[in-house]
């Protein structure tokens, strides 16, 4: 029977030779190495990871609304400066 370290490493190796690679997310591998050591099951592994995405989707759209605001307000400033006005 195959360990899980070996299971894991021939799925990512999979996913990477597809053009998919699963195991860019800085805390995936600590994820895996719970699985390996037997501490989390598949299940609950799955979400936990996609726990951590979602934070990661959250975060990303916080920081481009905020630079979003940002950007306008920089705009706003602009204008008021080229009218005169403040």
């Amino acid at each position: 029977m195959d360990s899980r370290r070996e299971i894991a490493e021939r799925i990512i190796a999979r996913c990477r030779d597809r053009g998919r690679p699963i195991d860019t997310h800085p805390q995936f591998r600590d994820l895996l190495e719970l699985w390996i050591d037997g501490s989390i099951t598949m299940p609950e592994m799955r979400w936990r990871f996609l726990d951590l995405l979602r934070q990661d989707s959250v975060a990303r759209r916080s920081a481009q609304l905020q630079d979003g605001q940002i950007r306008d307000f920089q705009n706003q400033d602009e204008r008021h400066e080229a009218e005169g006005t403040d």
